[in-house]
C-alpha cells in the first residue's frame, strides 16, 4: 500500500507543473458537525453549561474550545480524538498548551471518524495559504474542510488571550483579547485544519448556519476572495501524516494568517455535503 502511494506521488510530481500534486480525487461529500457559532465567539457568548464534546467521535476539529472549562476557552484544534487548546484560564497554566479527550466550545466544526476525502494532495514547493485554498477550491467548487500536516516557510499566526465569554466583542476590545504578540517564524512543522468557502455560500440559507460555526470576515485578516479560517498545532518535529500527531509532539495552537507559506505538506480535503449538531455529554473530563 505504501509502495503504491509513493509511486503515485512520484508519478504525480513528474506530471504536475505547479506546487500541488493531486494524489486522488473523488465525488465524496461529508456531513460535518458543529457546535455554537463563530459569531458567539466574537460576541463573547459563553457555551451552554455542562455541555462537553467527546472528541473520540471525530478525526479533526477546530475553532474555540478548552478541555479544562469555559474560563479557559482559547484557540483550539483536534486530531485523532485529542483536543489541544491554548489556555486562557488565569492561573499558572495561562497561555500554555493543554489537551484532553473532551472540550467545551462556543463555536467549532468537526470532521467525523470515517469521513472520506474528495481530494488527497501534496504540496511540493512553497505556496501561500490563500493561493493554496484558491487552487483547491477551483478544483472542487464547493465549501470544504482541509486537514493535514505541513512545514511552513512562514508561520504567521496569533492567538486569543482571554476567554471570549464576557459578552464583549473581541475585535472591538483587541487591547484585551489580542494583547499578546503574534508569531512570525520560519521553518515550523504543524498539523493544520481549515474551512474554506465563497461569500455566496456563507450567505446561502442552506449553508449559512453551518459555515457560520467557523467562517467570518476577520478584520485582522480580511477576506480577499474566498473566506477561510485556519488553525494549526505547532509540532516539535515534522510528521508524514495526521495519524502520527500525538500529544508528545504538540507545542502550541494558533490561528494562522493567510499570508503564511507552506513549503511542503500532505492534505485531505473534505467537501461539505451537510451539517449536523455535535453531540454533547453532561460530564466534565
Amino acid at each position: 500500500m505504501l509502495v503504491g502511494f509513493v509511486l503515485l506521488l512520484i508519478a504525480g510530481c513528474s506530471a504536475a507543473k505547479g506546487p500541488l500534486v493531486v494524489i486522488e480525487q473523488s465525488q465524496e461529500t461529508t456531513t460535518v458537525f458543529t457546535i455554537g457559532s463563530v459569531l458567539d465567539v466574537i460576541g463573547g457568548v459563553p457555551p451552554a453549561p455542562n455541555e462537553w464534546i467527546r472528541l473520540a467521535d471525530y478525526q479533526a476539529g477546530f475553532e474555540a474550545g478548552s478541555p479544562r472549562g469555559t474560563d479557559g476557552i482559547g484557540e483550539f484544534i483536534a486530531f485523532n480524538g485529542v483536543g489541544y487548546s491554548k489556555s486562557t484560564r488565569q492561573d499558572a497554566g495561562y497561555y500554555k498548551l493543554v489537551s484532553g479527550s473532551t472540550i467545551v466550545s462556543n463555536g467549532a466544526l468537526f470532521v467525523p471518524i470515517g469521513a472520506k476525502p474528495a481530494l488527497r494532495l501534496a504540496v511540493r514547493s512553497p505556496i501561500t495559504l490563500d493561493q493554496l485554498y484558491d487552487d483547491i477550491y477551483s478544483r472542487l467548487k464547493a465549501p470544504l474542510c482541509l486537514v493535514g500536516v505541513a512545514e511552513f516557510q512562514r508561520y504567521h499566526a496569533t492567538a486569543i488571550a482571554k476567554a471570549p465569554i464576557a459578552g464583549e466583542n473581541i475585535f472591538e476590545r483587541r487591547d484585551i483579547y489580542y494583547n499578546q504578540p503574534s508569531v512570525d517564524e520560519a521553518n515550523v512543522p504543524a498539523g493544520v485544519m481549515a474551512c474554506v468557502s465563497t461569500l455566496q455560500a456563507m450567505e446561502d440559507p442552506k449553508t449559512k448556519d453551518g459555515l457560520g460555526a467557523v467562517l467570518y470576515n476577520n478584520p485582522m485578516d480580511p477576506i480577499k476572495g474566498l473566506a477561510s479560517h485556519t488553525h494549526v498545532l505547532r509540532l516539535s518535529k515534522a510528521v508524514e501524516a495526521v495519524t502520527q500527531i500525538e500529544p508528545t509532539l504538540a507545542v502550541d495552537v494558533h490561528h494562522m494568517y493567510q499570508d503564511s507559506i507552506v513549503t511542503t505538506g500532505r492534505f485531505e480535503v473534505f467537501v461539505i455535503g451537510g451539517f449536523g449538531r455535535a453531540a454533547t455529554v453532561q460530564s466534565a473530563p
